[in-house]
């Protein structure tokens, strides 16, 4: 059978001054699902992040995104391979428009090279009109288009979670990891969130791993769910078999 795993993560193991993080996980995202990742404070679940996208170097195990190892990789390479992250924090760039921070995203812009712009003006300007109608267009998806000109750092934080997800859709990702999308957001945002993810796995095909402690952000949107405990996975499936799993209780509650 052919793999249909976007992502796989085996054996993966990372500690910090003799805590354990990360401990011998092992899990799949399967290509067109959107996965849930849950777990207690302090179950690992931002390091897995940080460890798929480069940020940290694991002690042992492997990360392979299509197919491919990626765990050696620095960050830069792993975005342009598509695979993209948002972290708990917004990260927008205050004083530039909401158009602006989706105009830095695009990979490989000819203006960026030094010398492009005394010999490849024209060229500069045509890619800088497609930019330009493609973040349009992503702001209209998300539903962001009446902020299009406002500073990003005016923004609420529920509003620059969702220039957070416009941003992930201008680098034209496979694979998109969210830490924490819903987090300190009013239950409308949190609902048009909800939306906008299903609408880009829908109809632009994209791959989601969300982490979010919003239980019923999780229940309602993903499937599978994958939970973690002390570093390792400790079950995997749909909102009704994880609410019953015991195991799963037990970390949460300590029982």
């Amino acid at each position: 059978m052919p793999n249909n795993n976007i992502l796989t993560i085996e054996n993966l193991s990372k500690s910090f001054d003799g805590i354990q993080a990360v401990n011998n996980c092992s899990f799949n995202v399967s290509t067109g699902s959107i996965t849930g990742l849950i777990g207690p404070n302090g179950a690992g679940k931002t390091t897995v992040f940080n460890l798929i996208t480069g940020f940290l170097s694991q002690d042992s195990g492997n990360v392979s995104f299509q197919q491919k190892l990626i765990d050696k990789d620095p960050t830069h390479n792993i975005f342009k391979k598509g695979l993209v992250r948002t972290f708990q924090i917004p990260r927008e760039l205050k004083k530039m428009t909401v158009l602006e921070n989706l105009l830095v995203v695009p990979k490989n812009q000819i203006g960026e090279h030094i010398w492009s712009p005394l010999f490849s003006f024209k060229k500069i300007q045509l890619e800088e009109e497609i930019n330009i109608n493609k973040a349009k267009n992503i702001l209209d998806f998300i539903r962001l288009n009446h902020l299009t000109n406002e500073y990003a750092g005016n923004l609420s934080t529920g509003q620059k979670k969702l220039l957070e997800l416009a941003r992930t859709l201008m680098s034209d990702p496979s694979l998109v990891l969210l830490d924490e999308p819903v987090a300190g957001v009013n239950p409308t945002l949190v609902n048009d969130l909800m939306d906008n993810i299903r609408r880009s796995n829908k109809e632009l095909g994209i791959t989601f791993l969300i982490i979010e402690h919003n239980m019923n952000f999780i229940m309602n949107l993903c499937n599978p769910i994958i939970v973690l405990s002390n570093g390792t996975k400790i079950a995997e499936g749909t909102a009704e078999q994880i609410k019953s799993d015991q195991s799963v209780v037990n970390a949460y509650l300590g029982g």
